[in-house]
């Protein structure tokens, strides 16, 4: 099988789906989540200690959009999900949905115009594991669309506390 590689002028992007999904209007979106790519907090999933995206439900199928450490967003095709899932796994990882409802934009959206919004919420700053994060482009995001996720600032004071709770908390592991 031959593997796919995105390549885009833009900079901020990494297209890994054909133009016509990138082009395609978002139906429904759910809020998703997965272990670090660390191994010492790959059997972990808390509200810290985690890399989060959404899966959107588009006309020509699912996609994962995802803002990552390389301070770009990244767009998937996911063959393997359905609506009503509470999990699934996708690459190399274990998915958790955030909330199981799926969700309809406020306002007709395509793919490209959900990712565009991203990048325009992360491109002034680069990635921060603290403060300009995964969780602060699908929050701000979602948010944008009339659609509701995590607040990642909702518990900042505590930071370093959630981090060790995640950690070291049963409920919280794979």
């Amino acid at each position: 099988m031959t593997k796919i590689t995105g390549s885009c002028s833009n900079s901020f992007l990494r297209l890994m789906v054909t133009p016509d999904v990138y082009h395609a209007e978002i139906l429904t979106c759910v809020p998703v989540r997965r272990p670090l790519d660390v191994p010492s907090a790959l059997p972990k999933l808390g509200k810290v200690l985690s890399h989060s995206g959404c899966v959107c439900k588009t006309t020509k199928g699912y996609v994962l959009i995802e803002y990552m450490s390389a301070n770009q967003v990244f767009v998937s095709k996911v063959y393997n999900f359905m609506n009503g899932m509470k999990e699934f796994d996708f690459k190399k990882y274990h998915f958790k949905l955030d909330i199981v409802e799926p969700q309809v934009p406020n306002t007709k959206v395509t793919v490209k115009e959900f990712t565009e919004k991203m990048i325009e919420f992360t491109k002034d700053k680069q990635f921060d594991t603290f403060s300009h994060n995964c969780h602060h482009a699908r929050y701000d995001t979602m948010r944008f669309y009339g659609m509701q996720s995590d607040n990642p600032d909702a518990g900042k004071y505590n930071l370093f506390y959630q981090g060790f709770v995640d950690y070291f908390k049963k409920e919280y592991r794979i």
